[in-house]
């Protein structure tokens, strides 16, 4: 079942983030909803349904997230099951960027705070944070 959450990240999800680290190098602050929706020459509503996509699909998460984020973990580590393993969240963890992969490992396996892993990936805290709710938006998408 499609829902407008992954509706919502499927098409514009990746633009929308995109746009928002590039102004954020750009202004040197984090842009405005307005601001993304101006670049991208979408509706403000566009942006702000992207946006509480990414809330929704963190919130639905929150719940199980230990337990998912210790199957992806156990089936990384054992790297020679990925290339047989046909399970769902396998590949979806695949096809996660490898600053995605190391962001979330390091998050809830390693269980390193935000800060910690902006310092180890030379990243701000606000691309961290935003690399862990959209690795999470991929790993809950329904496209496999």
């Amino acid at each position: 079942m499609q829902t407008g959450v992954n509706a919502a990240l499927r098409d514009y999800g990746f633009a929308v983030r995109e746009t928002d680290e590039f102004l954020l190098q750009e202004f040197g602050r984090s842009p405005t909803e307005f601001e993304i929706a101006q670049h991208l020459d979408v509706s403000v509503e566009v942006v702000r349904e992207v946006a509480q996509a990414l809330i929704a699909s963190d919130a639905l998460f929150t719940e199980h997230l230990d337990l998912l984020m210790q199957d992806v973990v156990d089936l990384s580590v054992a790297s020679r099951e990925w290339d047989d393993n046909d399970d769902v969240l396998v590949r979806r963890f695949r096809r996660l960027s490898r600053e995605e992969q190391e962001v979330l490992y390091l998050f809830y396996f390693d269980q390193f705070p935000i800060e910690e892993i902006a310092r180890v990936t030379d990243a701000s805290e606000a691309d961290v944070s935003n690399a862990l709710k959209w690795a999470l938006a991929q790993l809950c998408s329904d496209e496999s």
